[in-house]
C-alpha cells in the first residue's frame, strides 16, 4: 500500500509538473517575438547563423545550440523565431523544474504526513504556485520570449540545483559521487551559457559541507572548492590552479593509491576543464575570421582579456565590488533601472498589490528554515546570492557618482532572485496552509478546506490578476521594430556604401538583417563603439576593404599598465596626422579613437564608395564633417558639397513613403516595449524634422502634409500631433488643429489603458492634455508616469508648470524637494529648482 502510494504521489507530482511546464510552455509561445528582438538578441541571432564570436565573454555554447535550433526546427519559417524559440522551450524546463523542486522540498518536509489530506493537498498546490508565479512573473517572462540567454541558462541552474538535492538524498550512498561530478561538470559547462547558472555553485558547496560531515573534514574536497572560487574569479588562476589538481589529483588517487577523494578531487578538476572547454570554440572559430569576430580572441593574450572581459574596464568585477557606484538606496530602493525594488515591486503581481507576494515568499522563507535547515539554508543562500549577493556584485552605477547612468533595465541579472522567490511563493503559500490547520482550525470542522484558502487564492491570482497583468506589456506578437528599422536604414544608403552606426540597437538588428535575412549585403556596417579598439580597426581594414591610411602597426596595440596600475593601450608605431602634420598614437588614452578614424576614413575613400552616418550618432562624430552631411531619411549621406546637414527632400519623401516599413506602428492593439518605441519615435522625428525645414523655405502646405503623413502613420506621437495643430493654428484652422490633438489624446490615452505600466504612453498622453486644455487630466498623467518611474526627468518641467497654473503650491514644493534631495548634483534639476521654488511660496 506504502509503495502504490508512493508511485502515485510520485505521478502526481510528476503529472503536476509536466502541466505547470505546458502551461508556461503555451504561455510564452504564444508571446513570443516573431523576428529580431533589439538588444543582444540580435547579435546572438546572427552569430548563430555564422557561428561567429559574440561579444565577452562570448556565450560559445548557446551560439552552438542556436546553430543547431536554426537547422533542426523547421516549423518555425523564421530563422530569428528559431532562436527566439530556445527560450521559450528552456524557460518552461525550468519552471517545471523549479515546481518539482518545491514538491520534492515540500514532500520532504512533511514526511508522513505528505501522504495524508489535507497535506498532500497543500504539496501539490504549493508546487502549482511556484510554477504559476514564475511563469508570469515579469522578469523571468521577458527574457522567455527572445533570443537571450537567460532562460537557458535558468533551466541548467535549476537542473543543478534539482541533481544538489538528490544528492543530499543519498549522502552514505555510493550513488552520491555520481551527483557531484555531475554537478561539477554541468556549472562549468555552463559558464559557456553565462556566469549567472555558476551563482548557484558555492551555495551547493556550503551545501555539501554542511550537509555531509565527511566532505567537511577532507581538505581535497576544500581544494575543490576553490577551484569554484577561482573561477568565478579569475580565469588564469582557475585554468592554473585546475591543472594542479588534475597533475596533484592523479598521482595520489593512481600512482600514490591514496584515499578516495583524491579521486573525486581529480575527477572533479577534469570535468571542470572539459566543461569549460567549450570556450576553446572562441579562438578556434576567431582564426577563422568569420565575420562576427568580438575582439579577435585568436592569441592567448587577447582570448584571456576577453575571459576577463577587460574591454569593460581595467577592473575585475570584484575589484569594482568595493567602490560603490550608486547609492545604497538606489541599489536597493526604487531607483529607475537598476533599484532592486523598482524591479520587485510589481515583478509578481500588477501595481499596488507587491505586498502581498513579497509577505508570503517571506513566509517561505522562514517556514524553510525553520522546517528543515539544511533544505532551507541551502535554498535561502541561493534567494540571497541572487538578490543581495548580485546588488552588491553588480554594483549598479545610479550616474550621482561619477560613473555613467546604466543605459537599460538591469533587471535580467535578478533572474534568479526572482526565480528563487518565486519558489518560496509557493512554499510559503503551503507552509501558511500547515500553519492554519495544525494551529489555527486544529479540531474545528471546516479545518480542512479552511487551511486550502490561501493557496487556492495565491492560485487563482497569479492566474487572474499576475497573469493579464503582464500578458500585453510581455506579448511581442505584431512587433517587427527591430527587423524593419534595420531594414529601413541599410536601404537608405546607396550601393556598396560605408555605413557608421552607433551603438547596439542601430548595430545588431542591421547584422542579423545582412547576416540570417541576406539584407543589403552590400552594405559595409561600421560600429562606432567598437571602432574604438585596435581589433575591429584592424577586421575592417584586413577584411572588408574598409579604406584606412595606417600600417597595422599603427593601430594593434599592445597592452601595459602605469604606476597607477590603470590599463593602457599604445600601438608600436605613430601616425602622422594629414592635417596638423604631428605624431600621433592612435589610442583611447590620448584621443576620441571613433571619430578620427571616421575622418580618416572619410578623407582616404575620397568618394569611391558612398559613406553615411545614423541619425542616431553623437555630435562629436557628426562634428567630423558636419558642413558635409545631407540628410537622407534615417542617415546622413557624406557629400562633396555643403549641406549642413538639411534635409535632401526628394530623397528622404521617396523613403519614408515608398520605401520605409511601419508594420503595426499605427496599430492600437500592438504593444511596444520602451526600447521598440524610442527606436521608432525616429519615424515621426524625421518627419517633423523634415516638415520644419520645409516650412522654413516658405512651403507651409508642404509641411502640413509631411506631418498629415507623419500621424497617419504614427498616430500617437505627441509632438506630431502638436505641431500639426500649430501649422493648422497657424492657416486659421484652430478647429482643425484641436481636433487632431484630441484624437490622438484619445488615441494615446486608448494605449494607456491597455498597457498602464508603460510609463512612455502616460508621458506621450499628457502634454496632449495640456494643448487640449485638460491641465488636471494632464496631472493625472505626469503623476502615473512618475509613480511608474519616479526618476524620470522628462516630465518635471511641465508638471511644475501645471502645479503652478492650478495652484498646487504643495505639491510643487514636494516634487521640487524630492528631485533636489536625490539630484543634488544634476545641474537641470538645480536650474528649475531656483525657477520654480520661489514661485510656489
Amino acid at each position: 500500500m506504502e509503495t502504490a502510494n508512493g508511485i502515485r504521489r510520485d505521478n502526481i507530482a510528476i503529472g503536476i509538473t509536466v502541466v505547470v511546464s505546458i502551461n508556461a510552455f503555451i504561455t510564452y509561445l504564444l508571446t513570443m517575438a516573431p523576428s529580431i528582438p533589439f538588444w543582444d538578441c540580435g547579435e546572438f541571432i546572427a552569430c548563430s547563423y555564422t557561428l561567429g564570436v559574440a561579444h565577452p565573454p562570448g556565450t560559445p555554447l548557446f551560439i552552438l545550440i542556436g546553430r543547431l535550433f536554426m537547422v533542426f526546427v523547421p516549423f518555425l519559417n523564421n530563422l530569428a523565431e528559431r532562436v527566439n524559440f530556445i527560450s521559450v522551450l528552456t524557460s518552461s524546463l525550468a519552471v517545471g523544474l523549479s515546481c518539482l523542486i518545491v514538491l520534492k522540498i515540500l514532500r520532504a518536509w512533511f514526511k508522513e504526513k505528505s501522504a495524508l489530506y489535507p497535506y498532500n493537498l497543500l504539496i501539490y498546490l504549493g508546487g502549482i504556485a511556484a510554477g504559476l508565479y514564475l511563469t508570469y512573473s515579469s522578469t523571468f517572462w521577458f527574457s522567455a520570449v527572445e533570443a537571450e540567454v537567460y532562460g537557458t541558462a535558468m533551466f541548467v541552474m535549476q537542473f543543478i540545483v534539482y541533481l544538489s538535492f538528490l544528492w543530499y538524498e543519498n549522502i552514505g550512498k555510493p550513488a552520491r559521487w555520481r551527483y557531484i561530478l555531475l554537478i561539477y561538470y554541468l556549472a562549468f559547462l555552463s559558464i559557456a551559457i553565462h556566469m549567472t547558472v555558476f551563482l548557484v555553485v558555492p551555495a551547493i558547496f556550503i551545501f555539501m559541507i554542511f550537509s555531509d560531515k565527511s566532505l567537511a573534514k577532507d581538505w581535497r574536497f576544500w581544494t575543490v572548492g576553490l577551484l569554484v572560487m577561482l573561477a568565478s574569479a579569475d580565469f588564469k588562476y582557475f585554468i592554473i590552479a585546475a591543472l594542479l589538481i588534475i597533475i596533484v589529483g592523479f598521482y595520489f588517487a593512481f600512482i600514490a593509491k591514496g584515499p578516495g577523494l583524491w579521486k573525486l578531487a581529480f575527477m572533479v578538476a577534469v570535468l571542470a576543464v572539459i566543461g569549460f572547454s567549450v570556450h576553446l570554440y572562441i579562438p578556434i572559430r576567431s582564426m577563422g575570421n568569420p565575420y562576427l569576430d568580438m575582439n579577435d580572441p585568436e592569441t592567448v593574450q587577447r582570448f584571456t582579456y576577453f575571459m576577463e572581459r577587460q574591454q569593460y574596464g581595467d577592473k575585475s568585477m570584484l575589484e569594482s565590488l568595493f567602490t560603490r557606484k550608486g547609492s545604497w538606496g538606489n541599489q536597493f530602493g526604487n531607483f529607475h533601472n537598476l533599484g532592486f525594488w523598482f524591479f520587485f515591486k510589481d515583478q509578481f503581481s500588477g501595481s499596488g498589490l507587491a505586498l502581498l507576494p513579497l509577505l508570503i515568499g517571506l513566509l517561505g522563507v522562514i517556514v524553510s528554515l525553520w522546517k528543515d535547515f539544511k533544505r532551507g539554508g541551502f535554498l535561502t543562500l541561493l534567494l540571497l546570492a541572487g538578490t543581495i549577493g548580485l546588488i552588491l556584485y553588480m554594483n549598479f552605477s545610479d550616474g550621482l557618482h561619477g560613473d555613467r547612468l546604466e543605459v537599460r533595465d538591469r533587471d535580467y541579472f535578478f533572474t534568479p532572485g526572482f526565480l528563487y522567490f518565486a519558489m518560496y511563493i509557493g512554499i510559503g503559500v503551503a507552509g501558511l496552509g500547515h500553519f492554519l490547520y495544525d494551529h489555527i482550525f486544529s479540531g474545528k470542522n471546516f479545518a480542512k478546506i479552511a487551511c486550502l484558502i490561501p493557496a487556492i487564492f495565491m492560485i487563482l491570482l497569479s492566474l487572474f490578476h499576475t497573469a493579464p497583468a503582464h500578458w500585453r506589456s510581455h506579448d511581442r506578437t505584431g512587433i517587427y521594430v527591430p527587423e524593419e528599422y534595420a531594414y529601413n536604414m541599410l536601404n537608405s544608403c546607396k550601393p556598396n556604401a560605408i555605413l557608421f552606426t552607433n551603438g547596439d540597437n542601430d548595430t545588431y538588428p542591421l547584422w542579423c538583417a545582412q547576416l540570417v535575412n541576406h539584407v543589403r549585403t552590400d552594405v559595409r556596417v561600421m560600429n562606432l563603439s567598437l571602432l574604438n579598439t585596435d581589433w575591429y580597426i584592424l577586421q575592417h581594414k584586413n577584411q572588408f576593404g574598409i579604406p584606412i591610411p595606417l600600417e597595422d602597426d599603427q593601430i594593434r596595440w599592445s597592452f601595459h599598465h602605469d604606476e597607477a596600475g590603470n590599463l593602457l593601450m599604445t600601438p608600436a608605431k605613430p601616425f602622422v596626422d594629414p592635417v596638423t602634420k604631428q605624431k600621433k598614437y592612435l589610442t583611447p588614452n590620448r584621443m576620441n579613437v571613433k571619430a578620427e578614424m571616421v575622418r580618416m576614413i572619410i578623407m582616404e575613400n575620397n568618394w569611391k564608395a558612398p559613406i553615411y552616418l545614423a541619425a542616431t550618432v553623437g555630435d562629436d562624430v557628426l562634428d567630423v564633417a558636419k558642413k558635409f552631411l545631407s540628410r537622407n531619411g534615417m542617415v546622413y549621406e557624406v557629400t562633396p558639397e555643403e549641406h549642413n546637414m538639411k534635409f535632401d527632400v526628394s530623397i528622404t519623401d521617396s523613403l519614408l513613403d515608398k520605401v520605409y516599413k511601419y508594420t503595426n506602428l499605427n496599430n492600437p492593439n500592438v504593444g511596444l516595449g520602451q526600447t521598440d518605441l524610442a527606436m521608432s519615435v525616429t519615424y515621426p522625428e524625421t518627419y517633423i524634422s523634415l516638415s520644419e525645414q520645409i516650412l522654413a523655405e516658405g512651403d507651409t502646405t508642404g509641411a502640413i502634409e509631411r506631418l498629415e503623413k507623419a500621424n497617419e502613420n504614427f498616430p500617437y506621437y505627441f509632438r506630431t500631433a502638436i505641431k500639426l495643430k500649430q501649422l493648422y493654428t497657424s492657416t486659421n484652422r484652430a478647429d482643425q488643429g484641436l481636433q487632431v490633438v484630441q484624437k490622438a489624446a484619445e488615441a494615446v490615452a486608448y494605449k494607456a489603458r491597455r498597457y498602464p505600466d508603460e510609463k512612455f504612453w502616460h508621458m506621450f498622453l499628457s502634454p496632449l492634455y495640456l494643448e487640449s486644455g485638460k491641465t488636471l487630466e494632464a496631472i493625472a498623467s505626469f503623476e502615473r508616469t512618475l509613480a511608474i518611474d519616479p526618476d524620470e526627468p522628462m516630465v518635471l518641467n511641465n508638471l511644475l508648470t501645471a502645479y503652478k497654473k492650478t495652484g498646487q503650491k504643495d505639491k510643487g514644493v514636494k516634487l521640487l524637494e524630492w528631485w533636489k534631495k536625490n539630484y543634488p548634483n544634476d545641474q537641470y534639476v538645480q536650474q528649475l529648482y531656483s525657477f520654480f521654488r520661489p514661485q510656489f511660496r
